[in-house]
């Protein structure tokens, strides 16, 4: 999709038409300026390229905030059954290892 963007830009930048010739001899009454045509079209090409990135970068994000939620959840429910077993989660192992590296530290 990159390569539209490309081409858009490039054809926003130009300072000449793409095909005078062509679109001289069309002598339509509306198109007075070809060239700002030609900028505005690659204004809209540009545009237009950019929204299917839009709708896949939508549809990651929302896998994204799914899978985090799912986690989350994973998480709690862990928590919940060592809690109820009369153990330590997973978070309160990982900090109680953290205290001993920090322990260890201070007395080196």
């Amino acid at each position: 999709m990159s390569i539209h963007a490309f081409f858009s830009i490039s054809v926003m930048s130009a300072t000449t038409l793409l095909d005078n010739g062509f679109f001289a001899l069309l002598e339509r009454p509306w198109a007075t300026d070809l060239l700002a045509d030609q900028k505005l079209g690659g204004s809209i090409g540009w545009a237009m390229g950019e929204i299917p990135i839009l709708l896949a970068l939508l549809a990651t994000f929302m896998q994204w905030q799914r899978a985090d939620k799912n986690e989350a959840n994973r998480i709690d429910r862990a928590a919940d059954r060592a809690a109820a077993m009369g153990e330590d989660d997973e978070l309160a192992q990982y900090n109680r290892y953290l205290a001993q590296l920090n322990r260890r530290d201070l007395s080196q």
